[in-house]
């Protein structure tokens, strides 16, 4: 719960991962950068709210269609939607796309700047998203090797 100037915003909680890395699901989505995405939103907060045991979503990339901030300003609101009537949040597990600008990516999501072409995400034991870019480079060809 936020407070600012004696008004208090709405409480919000969210899921985490159980540590035995079963009994979850996570949505997928990815290349949201244009179209209706309020009314996909919407349909993810049903999802949500039907499905409790959905953890998170997970975003392929292609947040944006450009690197621009009020592109990702617009996506982080529409994203709000997807919070339930009881206040739980979707969080997102992202991945950077070829469109989002790598810089304005790290800063939309607090991600340090890093020049890797994959990373890891751990959802309790035995679990584990590879995210590969979609770029191929030098080192994620090695990796793969």
């Amino acid at each position: 719960m936020l407070e600012s100037d004696g008004n208090y915003s709405k409480p919000l909680h969210f899921k985490t991962a159980p540590e035995s890395g079963t009994g979850f699901s996570l949505l997928h989505g990815a290349d949201s950068r244009g179209g209706a995405r309020n009314d996909m939103n919407i349909r993810m907060k049903a999802q949500l709210t039907e499905n409790p045991e959905i953890l998170a979503l997970l975003h392929s990339g292609d947040f944006v269609s450009s690197g621009k901030w009020s592109l990702y300003s617009s996506w982080l609101s529409a994203h709000e939607l997807t919070t339930t009537d009881e206040g739980r949040v979707l969080p997102l597990v992202p991945v950077h796309g070829n469109h989002d600008g790598r810089e304005l990516y790290c800063q939309a999501f607090d991600f340090e700047v890093v020049h890797t072409s994959y990373y890891t995400t751990h959802f309790g034991k035995g679990v584990t998203v590879i995210s590969l870019l979609s770029k191929p480079t030098d080192e994620l060809t090695a990796w793969l090797e």
